[in-house]
């Protein structure tokens, strides 16, 4: 059965919620917003967005990590270990762009507040996940939302950096440049990227039940995570049982 996609940005007609080239569902299953850019650009979802069968650029980190960013083989470093993404990932494409190697601003709306000590992460088959690079041609900056709409790309409104509390991203990406998942000038911009926070350390605590006694009289020791404390202390007492017993033999 073959699927109708008129505009030709891989969401299938039914499911499309805007006919305009230069926007996008953030998901049209929900009511997060639309994902816009300048006029005269073009907009599509992208690899693993489109493999995954995804009405939107909304997917989340084990999409990745199932297809990989073109939606190809599953890459071995789909998954990152040390940041969270809890806002999901971004997978889209800027298309059709007037000018190879050019820079485009993309407005994304947020479905929560920008969070303290936010990162925005890239994701490229080549590099895995990696800080999203700021320079003359690349930038990120965030903007607070108004029930939900955002301004429009390249406003004012927008302050660098991803500011605590904002709703609306916008991302400044340059083709071919160090952002680009696709790695060429070709007048296509790729990009599956996301806020991340570092994940929260794990503290794994052993039970501290490693010294046994043993039925004939003293002790036997196994040793293990945090056992040397013990250890220490054993062997203090027995020092100072060598200590009063030698004082006792003098005094005889």
């Amino acid at each position: 059965m073959v699927v109708a996609d008129t505009d030709n940005d891989g969401i299938p007609d039914d499911q499309d919620t805007s006919t305009e080239d230069n926007q996008l569902p953030v998901d049209s299953s929900s009511s997060e917003g639309t994902v816009s850019t300048e006029a005269g650009f073009k907009l599509v979802i992208g690899g693993a967005a489109l493999s995954s069968g995804t009405p939107g650029v909304a997917v989340d980190e084990s999409t990745i990590a199932a297809s990989g960013e073109d939606g190809g083989e599953a890459p071995a470093n789909g998954e990152d270990e040390d940041f969270d993404y809890p806002q999901g990932i971004y997978d889209f494409e800027v298309t059709q762009m007037p000018v190879p190697g050019q820079s485009v601003n993309v407005v994304i709306p947020l479905g929560e507040p920008t969070p303290e000590s936010a990162v925005y992460r890239k994701y490229t088959e080549a590099t895995g996940w990696v800080e999203f690079v700021v320079d003359e041609n690349n930038a990120i900056a965030t903007a607070p939302g108004d029930g939900g709409a955002c301004p429009d790309a390249g406003d004012e409104a927008y302050q660098p950096g991803l500011n605590e509390g904002d709703t609306c991203l916008q991302l400044t990406l340059e083709d071919g440049g160090p952002n680009d998942a696709d790695g060429e000038v070709n007048g296509v911009m790729d990009d599956p990227g996301g806020i991340a926070v570092e994940a929260p350390v794990v503290v794994v605590t052993v039970p501290d039940d490693s010294i046994r006694k043993s039925v004939g009289g003293g002790c036997s020791v196994s040793q293990g995570p945090g056992d040397y404390g013990l250890l220490i202390l054993l062997a203090l007492a027995l020092l100072v049982a060598g200590r009063r017993r030698l004082q006792a033999v003098v005094r005889s």
